[in-house]
């Protein structure tokens, strides 16, 4: 578009351009990203919270579908717990509560054929990020254990070891006690909440007591410093790990 000036000279009438002012200049760009940074800045934390949080809610889903198929096994069991999923003398056994081992379906588990068809991911934190190492050392890849206290012989619960088994009726205030813990996956913060416990978690025990001399298994920390537990009533929550690690006997099935 041009301009016309009503100047004109002898020789002809003279018109200058219209400068254009559809650009921005060099400063008024500078000011827009300083401002989208400042925003992104301000929305990025609330964002990964969002996100941290949406993990823990699917975690503390995962934990109540378990405790419910546990209890559905119960029920079809008379009345009796199944059994560790321990990687050492008290496993593998037909009634683990979760088939983990290499030639084992986790679909199979005994907790899982009362929900019926199950995504796999039920087992696993979305937020449990831990490498858990080689596939052909049968690691354990799965993000929760449930409580397995044996002293003396004495088998106090929750879960059955074999020739002693353990059962409902053997609860004491089940709203208050654990069954099913979220265990710690390493012993690095902040996935770990202690780093001077038992090794973390490599099979599908989660032992209270100190057995033989070593220390007891901790809670994970990996939300907000937090970790989730079923209790043997089927409720889920979110406590701190120091509430275990501090009095673990108030949390053991029997007492």
């Amino acid at each position: 578009m041009k301009h016309c000036s009503h100047r004109q000279t002898a020789r002809t009438s003279h018109c200058e351009p219209e400068r254009s002012r559809l650009a921005f200049t060099l400063i008024e760009l500078l000011v827009v990203i300083a401002i989208i940074a400042i925003l992104a800045a301000m929305l990025l934390p609330a964002l990964s919270k969002a996100k941290a949080k949406a993990k823990q809610i699917n975690c503390l889903s995962n934990m109540k579908q378990i405790g419910l198929g546990t209890l559905m096994y119960v029920d079809d069991n008379r009345g009796v717990f199944p059994g560790s999923a321990s990687r050492g003398a008290f496993g593998p056994q037909p009634d683990d509560w979760i088939y983990w081992q290499a030639g084992r379906q986790i679909q199979q588990s005994v907790v899982a054929i009362p929900l019926g068809r199950i995504n796999t991911n039920l087992f696993r934190c979305p937020s449990d990020n831990v490498d858990r190492g080689n596939p052909a050392n049968d690691p354990y890849k799965y993000s929760y254990s449930m409580v397995s206290s044996v002293e003396g012989g004495i088998n106090h619960g929750i879960t059955s070891i074999p020739g002693n088994p353990f059962k409902q009726s053997s609860i004491k205030n089940p709203v208050k006690k654990m069954m099913l813990a979220e265990e710690q996956a390493s012993k690095t913060s902040p996935e770990a909440s202690d780093l001077f416990a038992a090794d973390a978690i490599d099979d599908g025990r989660f032992q209270l007591s100190n057995t033989a001399g070593s220390q007891p298994n901790a809670l994970t920390a990996r939300h907000n410093k937090k970790a989730e537990i079923t209790f043997a009533d089927g409720h889920v929550a979110t406590i701190k790990p120091a509430e275990v690690k501090n009095n673990p006997i108030s949390f053991r099935p029997d007492f």
